[in-house]
């Protein structure tokens, strides 16, 4: 296999969840070329998965300052879908997932920033959702709402979410206008959040696995941000809904 065949191999057993093919695939890449961006990268990916955050942020490090070089030199010339862009858009990404696994919430915005000056599909909209979260737990509660809201098509947690904020600025109506379409988009949610941790989000069949792995991430990613009052009063709407739908 050439180089970039292992570089895809790897990033296809990545995505199924097959991290030991993948691991290999990309140190085969490295043993050839051991600045190659993108390998790097998945390694650090894989060590991420693995609780080794330490050890990911240094390969990611590596990655993205290899990255940076290949550049290409005019950037509004640029695609997020060129090679020479694909490498540091990711590394900017996994750096900035890397920063919020340690709750080190005002280093996830700066990357994130910059991945959507070249990318503005933003990873496939789950880099918005997580500069949507940086902006929320750095206090930016104006550009958190803009950019939930930006991130609601794909993911409709960040509904919940932009409810929230708009709870925590007082603004009850405008919360309670986006938790109705987030309760329609996505229900189940709305029970978790209101009534965690006494009901937690448990797998109920093999073909709803990732839904509850997305709910169970979400309710463990902001359980602190909810307070009881925006937790009640999404419980009463969730309540409201019940009997309408009676």
């Amino acid at each position: 296999m050439t180089e970039r065949d292992d570089e895809r191999t790897g990033w296809d057993k990545l995505e199924t969840g097959h991290y030991e093919e993948a691991e290999t695939a990309f140190r085969s890449v490295l043993e050839i070329n051991p600045l190659h961006s993108s390998a790097l990268t998945g390694l650090g990916v894989i060590y991420l998965a693995a609780g080794e955050v330490d050890q990911a942020r240094d390969l990611l490090e590596m990655a993205l300052s290899q990255a940076e070089r290949e550049l290409p030199r005019k950037k509004r010339h640029a695609r997020a879908d060129d090679p020479l862009v694909r490498p540091y858009v990711r590394a900017l990404f996994y750096l900035a997932v890397a920063s919020a696994e340690e709750g080190e919430w005002e280093q996830v915005v700066d990357p994130l920033e910059d991945l959507m000056a070249w990318d503005a599909s933003g990873f496939n909209g789950d880099a918005i959702l997580l500069l949507a979260q940086g902006y929320h737990r750095t206090g930016r509660l104006e550009e958190a709402a803009r950019t939930y809201l930006e991130s609601g098509d794909k993911h409709p947690e960040a509904l919940y979410s932009l409810g929230l904020v708009y709870f925590q600025q007082g603004r009850v109506k405008d919360a309670e206008r986006f938790w109705l379409r987030a309760l329609r988009r996505h229900p189940e949610l709305a029970f978790l959040i209101a009534r965690y941790p006494r009901v937690r989000a448990l797998p109920l069949s093999p073909i709803r696995h990732r839904e509850f792995s997305a709910n169970a991430e979400y309710i463990e990613a902001t359980v602190d941000l909810w307070p009881m009052e925006a937790r009640a009063a999404l419980d009463k709407m969730c309540q409201q809904a019940a009997l309408g739908s009676g």
